[in-house]
Parts: C-alpha cells; structure tokens; sequence
C-alpha cells in the first residue's frame, strides 16, 4: 500500500516527503502503519509527538545532509528499511 500508484498518484515511488507537508496526518486507510479503524493503536499519539519532537531537537542541533547519493529503493520486509541504507553527515551546528 505504501507505493500503490491507485492511493498515492504516479509519483508513488518517488521518496517525496513534502507530499505530507500541508496535511494535518496521513489518512489512516492510506498509511496504516499504526493500522486503521476500531483496532487503532493506542500508542499513535505518543509516536507521533515522539517523531517530531526528536526531529525538532536533532535539526536545531546539526545541519543535516546526504553523505552520498540515493536512489530512495527499499528492502522488502515489515518495517522497509532503505536500500542500501540511507548515509548522512551531520555537522554540528554553533
């Protein structure tokens, strides 16, 4: 479902993150990683603020950046890893 080009439109492979930059949260039936419905999972709110306030804090300390190339592939497996893995280089900020 995550690259489904019928849910995401023919950009759906691409790695495009700012696709999600003027929505408040992803449509659970899209993005159904904390599942969807009756069954949602309880810790979402608490992953969610996690994920941002761990970004917020890394990126007011390093100035982030690619450390080579990527072609934005993945591994097949339940959490889809990155292939070959995603190196960056932070440098810390002063």
């Amino acid at each position: 479902m995550g690259r489904d080009k019928r849910l995401w439109g023919a950009d759906a492979l691409e790695f495009k993150p700012e696709r999600f930059l003027n929505k408040k949260e992803p449509d659970v039936y899209k993005y159904t990683t904390f599942n969807a419905g009756p069954r949602l999972c309880l810790g979402k709110p608490l992953a969610m603020m996690e994920i941002k306030l761990v970004t917020a804090m890394l990126l007011m300390c390093f100035d982030v950046e690619l450390a080579v190339p990527h072609e934005g592939g993945y591994l097949t497996s339940i959490v889809l890893p990155m292939h070959p893995g995603l190196a960056i280089k932070l440098t810390p900020r002063r």
